[in-house]
């Protein structure tokens, strides 16, 4: 032990027995002082007492001279909390830029930047089951905004090969053959899609060529997608709405608007009648 860590330890120790309770005999003055000098010190010699936060200073004060006085292998270790750390799962040379995980955990997709685009990869994380990440789609063109299925067989994205404003695409997971089927066409800008909990419909950002304003829309999945009806319904969100996400019971809607000058979230009640589901602002803003 150096001298500097004695040195801390004997101030500390020092400081501890000035909190000690130590009875303090008021002296009296004039010309008697003398002659009660031994009255006093007689006094202070007896037992006085202490009350009961006396006793209890005293009991703070004794601990922090033992602490203090313990040696560091046998000091109390600080708790550890109890809290959820992340771990990596990814180890990329490119940045990753998007993801979506499926419900139970078991599937990632995600995408990363590689030889000048952003590619579009899947990667298990169920620790039964070991396979190397695979990449989807692949094509000389972004990829963007993956979003799972809620079992886990399909995907949706964002591609640009076909528009660079963007075009939504639907992959068939269960069939490592399948090719990717384009939803959208070139009269929209398409972004941001998310799949109701039951996965029968698809939820993306649209705007068509000349609008200000954006717009969400549900594709129906259950119907063919080469049925003429398969075409997506606009959602009255009340002005401009974008990046929509669903309530795990799929009766609510949140998304992103610029209507009311900055970026706000804003909630509305899909099971309510059109003339009860006024979208709510829920954060601040002008």
């Amino acid at each position: 032990m150096n001298a500097h860590r004695i040195r801390r330890l004997l101030a500390g120790a020092g400081l501890a027995l000035c909190l000690l309770p130590w009875p303090v005999p008021s002296l009296a003055a004039g010309p008697t002082a003398k002659a009660s000098t031994k009255a006093v010190t007689k006094a202070a010699l007896q037992p006085q007492p202490v009350v009961r936060n006396d006793i209890q200073a005293g009991q703070s004060a004794q601990a922090v001279i033992d602490e203090a006085l313990r040696p560091q292998a046998q000091r109390a270790q600080p708790r550890r909390l109890d809290v959820n750390l992340p771990v990596q799962v990814s180890f990329e040379t490119g940045d990753v830029l998007g993801l979506d995980i499926t419900p139970d955990g078991k599937w990632l997709a995600y995408t990363r930047q590689s030889g000048g685009y952003n590619e579009l990869w899947l990667r298990s994380l169920d620790p039964a089951l070991s396979v190397l990440p695979r990449r989807l789609a692949p094509a000389l063109a972004d990829r963007q905004s993956p979003a799972l299925s809620p079992d886990g067989r399909r995907l949706a994205f964002v591609g640009a090969e076909d528009d660079v404003k963007g075009d939504i695409y639907l992959l068939d997971l269960s069939k490592p053959e399948a090719q990717a089927v384009k939803l959208t066409g070139r009269a929209t800008e398409d972004a941001a899609p998310c799949f109701s909990p039951d996965g029968t419909t698809l939820y993306f950002q649209q705007r068509g060529e000349g609008e200000q304003q954006r717009r969400i829309v549900a594709l129906d999945l259950t119907i063919g997608l080469a049925s003429p009806k398969a075409q997506p319904r606009v959602l009255d969100t009340r002005g401009d709405a974008a990046s929509p996400a669903l309530s795990p019971d799929g009766r609510t809607l949140a998304f992103m608007s610029l209507r009311t000058g900055t970026a706000s979230v804003f909630v509305m009640d899909l099971s309510a009648s059109p003339a009860g589901n006024e979208p709510r602002k829920l954060t601040p803003g002008t």
